[in-house]
């Protein structure tokens, strides 16, 4: 779901320009002040002495495989605007590479132009939005019809900001930090006159937009950016495989919740063939209410409680019978499981490997760095295990450290 969203946050800014550039931009100038330790010393001191909160207005590295820092990022570049044009301006004083002067000039050139501003501000607004659902949808316990409903809730809280009421406020919200910042004023682009032997071509193929003044100019990257945005989260929420998961989750929820479940279970069968026993699945699903109805009134269970409550017939002897009983609903259960909704906490296993395995731990055996990074990705078990037992354990397995320390 995670990889889906950010697929189509980034398909949806790519045919937006002043986002684009902006992200660009924004990207040039962290690398710019957290590349060099001298150049973030300097940017540092100068928020000191604009005695600005340096902790909340931190620059953050905008990582392509990171999806919930973008609008972070792009909100810090706002906050510490006029300190990285003093930090700009002093870089290129001090600077005697004539290749890295050059970038510079570029960068804080962006910062005196109007686009650059309106785009740092739409950015803020669509990903502000983005970045939660992803934080959100990165949960181990998410499933694919929560993922589907919250983001049905953040599609429309963003085509609430379609309304021309809506657009008012940003833009004068931009323009106003364009007076403070000493931003150049918003111009309308020169108009290019389209040769005569290709106007025929491009006028079908995309027709010049008329625009009466500036802010109608703007408006037109607004709407698109906001609508793109919504329009490619829809598509990648409901792409024919997507809905496939989701009709297996929404299977066993409405049979234990004692709702009509045909529509899913047609399509299911259908998906699925051999893999299932649409006779007996069509059984077991009837009367598996009966084992959820004291809860179905309120329907205050998830998937993962009935998961766990799988799990916990297996383990219990006198419960075991459940599990053939069920059998086919297990199945389904199983082919869930195989295909998580969302995949975060498998590849947070990469980043734990590299935190783990360091340039001094080189020699680290694959055993060892194994167990330790179950250890460390499943940290919330790692607390409860007793280190006094472990320890205890650890000296009784070899004679000569039972010697020398004994038992706790």
């Amino acid at each position: 779901m995670v990889h889906s969203l950010n697929l189509g946050v980034k398909d949806a800014i790519q045919g937006i320009r002043v986002i684009k550039d902006a992200i660009d931009n924004c990207h040039e100038t962290i690398k710019l002040v957290k590349g060099s330790p001298k150049k973030e010393n300097i940017f540092k001191g100068i928020q000191l002495d604009e005695e600005s909160d340096i902790k909340k207005n931190k620059l953050r590295t905008m990582c392509p495989t990171r999806f919930t820092v973008r609008g972070d990022a792009m909100d810090a570049i706002l906050k510490n605007f006029s300190e990285i044009q003093q930090s700009l301006d002093e870089y290129y004083d001090q600077e005697k590479n004539t290749e890295t002067k050059a970038r510079i000039a570029g960068v804080a050139a962006q910062y005196e132009k109007f686009d650059f501003l309106f785009g740092t501000h739409l950015g803020v607004l669509i990903f502000r939005h983005t970045d939660n659902l992803s934080r959100t949808l990165q949960g181990k316990h998410m499933s694919a019809l929560q993922g589907k409903e919250v983001a049905r809730s953040v599609t429309n809280t963003l085509q609430d900001l379609l309304s021309d009421d809506q657009f008012n406020l940003f833009w004068e919200q931009v323009k106003a930090d364009a007076s403070r910042l000493s931003v150049g004023d918003p111009v309308l682009p020169r108009k290019r006159k389209v040769p005569a032997k290709l106007s025929d071509y491009f006028h079908k193929k995309a027709p010049q937009r008329e625009v009466e003044n500036v802010s109608d100019h703007f408006k037109q990257f607004y709407m698109d950016a906001i609508h793109a945005a919504t329009e490619h989260i829809k598509e990648r929420f409901e792409q024919p495989d997507y809905e496939m998961y989701s009709n297996l989750e929404q299977l066993v929820l409405r049979a234990a919740r004692g709702q009509p479940f045909k529509d899913e279970y047609d399509t299911v069968t259908k998906f699925y063939g051999s893999d299932l026993d649409p006779f007996l699945l069509q059984t077991q699903l009837k009367s598996f209410y009966g084992e959820y109805h004291n809860r179905s009134e309120n329907s205050n269970f998830s998937l993962m409680d009935i998961v766990e409550d799988f799990r916990a017939f297996k383990k219990d002897p006198n419960s075991q019978w459940k599990l053939d009983h069920y059998s086919q609903i297990a199945i389904v259960l199983k082919l869930i499981l195989v295909l998580p909704a969302s995949n975060c906490t498998s590849e947070r296993s990469f980043s734990a490997m590299k935190r783990i395995k360091t340039y001094l731990r080189t020699t680290m055996s694959q055993k060892r760095l194994n167990w330790l990074m179950i250890l460390h990705v499943h940290k919330e078990r790692t607390d409860k295990l007793s280190i006094e037992r472990i320890v205890n354990l650890f000296v009784s397995r070899n004679e000569e450290r039972l010697r020398i320390f004994g038992k706790c």
